[in-house]
């Protein structure tokens, strides 16, 4: 009786509606509960290392006057070519006193080089806000882009944190992509997409097969940035735990909003052209731009799918050849990427994020934070239906908190709470964006950051 896309539509309302008509206290324990499972599904029973083995390797100051550190912690227990997570940091003015009794430099000659290159401030530091500012596909913690960002909210007083991905950056494996190389941001335009992107799109390969047992689409990051919530914790002298915020291109939107549904320290995310409701482009046959940001594993998966169905028929065809028929397997087609693959892609590298942590079910469980989300209205990797059905699933969750509250107070005008649900949740969807963040984007996310951190 419905077109395709329709009957996708209704199923993904229904979806959140059934959401919203839980009561109140159903949806809280429900909410908590599900945190829990993302949180679950992002740590997966992992044990943390016993020391962040926390190190400054470089640091020093742009023409701008910004100072950065290239700095370390360890974020996995089990030795692997992952287990040492790459920071960037760029550090406002007042906190550029950061000097060699506040953070332990590498070498005994970087701490002598920065003892003397430091200007000379009070001893007395007062913790700074931090704001994460997280990469895309092919990039990397030194990604120009990032690092531009990354330099304006140091200039606001904001401690601004970035790190390089699973299999990106530092952390890709390419011997040219360490040091002053990758800090340099050069490699943005020397090195093709298909070289940077290379060992994260054979990770992804190998994580489908189950060759790694690892998550590393955006699970294994996500988990590093529960890492780095837990230093910046127990670094009270720098920073101000109780004031992070956290942003993100692409990927790195996508890791921002999975962890701050799983993990209630980052306050105020704000995640750019990262939310997206994946089961709604299954159901309406809009997930082709996704699939071709990284094909790759989705190829991998339709070659086995293709692979079982002719060892089957190779199962029967040498029954057949026995009795002096067939020709026996001569060799593999392709299966074509549909709703079916993508399907089975997702439920092994990201578990539940196409159910029960989709858009419409993860973005409630941020209430009541602020949360700002950037979306191109033409973003065809991130349909905006979709995730305006996943906005509204959120923004009712908000404005139920709200009204909650304002009946436990009794009405009373004296304890009334005055804060505004409505207005701590807002979806910013650029008219003439696709898959870009834009200024006006960016100004948004500066007033909201200012606003709210």
């Amino acid at each position: 009786l419905f077109p395709t896309a329709a009957r996708g539509l209704i199923a993904a309302a229904v979806s959140s509606v059934a959401w919203m008509l839980r009561s109140p206290l159903s949806r809280g324990s429900e909410a908590e509960v599900l945190s829990k499972r993302l949180a679950a599904a992002i740590t997966r029973g992992r044990a943390l290392p016993v020391s962040s083995n926390h190190a400054v390797h470089d640091r020093w100051a742009d023409d701008a006057g910004v100072w950065w550190t290239r700095e370390s912690i360890i974020c996995e227990a089990t030795p692997s070519s992952q287990q040492r997570l790459p920071l960037l940091v760029a550090w406002p003015s007042e906190a550029a006193s950061i000097s060699t009794s506040g953070i332990s430099l590498a070498t005994a000659a970087a701490a002598a080089a920065a003892a003397a290159a430091a200007p000379v401030v009070s001893s007395t530091l007062v913790p700074t806000p931090v704001v994460f500012v997280l990469h895309g596909t092919s990039r990397s913690k030194s990604d120009p882009s990032v690092k531009k960002v990354m330099a304006r909210y140091a200039s606001k007083g904001w401690a601004a944190v970035s790190f390089d991905s699973r299999y990106h950056g530092e952390r890709s494996g390419l011997k040219v992509m360490t040091g002053e190389y990758e800090q340099s941001g050069a490699w943005a335009d020397e090195l093709s997409k298909a070289d940077r992107e290379g060992p994260y799109q054979q990770a992804l390969v190998d994580a489908f097969r189950g060759v790694s047992g690892e998550k590393p689409f955006v699970y294994d990051s996500a988990f590093d940035l529960m890492r780095c919530l837990d230093h910046i914790e127990q670094r009270p002298d720098l920073f101000d735990a109780s004031r992070i915020g956290a942003t993100g291109i692409s990927l790195g939107g996508m890791i921002v909003w999975v962890t701050a549904a799983a993990d209630p320290r980052i306050k105020v995310p704000v995640p750019a052209i990262g939310v997206q409701n994946f089961q709604f482009a299954i159901d309406n046959n809009c997930f082709g731009a996704r699939v071709d940001s990284i094909r790759p594993v989705f190829e991998a998966c339709a070659a086995d799918e293709e692979m079982g169905k002719k060892s089957l028929e190779q199962g029967q065809e040498a029954q057949e050849e026995a009795a002096g028929s067939g020709s026996g397997l001569s060799g593999v087609g392709v299966t074509a990427i549909d709703g079916s693959i993508v399907a089975k892609v997702w439920d092994t590298l990201v578990p539940g994020l196409r159910d029960e942590f989709d858009a419409p079910q993860s973005l409630p469980l941020i209430a009541p934070r602020p949360l700002l989300l950037l979306q191109g209205a033409k973003d065809p990797r991130c349909p905006l239906e979709g995730v305006q059905l996943a906005f509204e699933a959120a923004q009712f969750e908000y404005a139920t908190q709200q009204q909650q509250r304002a009946d436990e107070e009794g009405g009373d005008p004296k304890k009334k709470n005055k804060t505004n649900n409505n207005a701590k949740i807002k979806l910013f969807a650029d008219a003439d964006a696709a898959h870009a963040v834009t200024a006006e984007m960016w100004s948004e996310a500066d007033a909201w950051f200012a606003e709210h951190l």
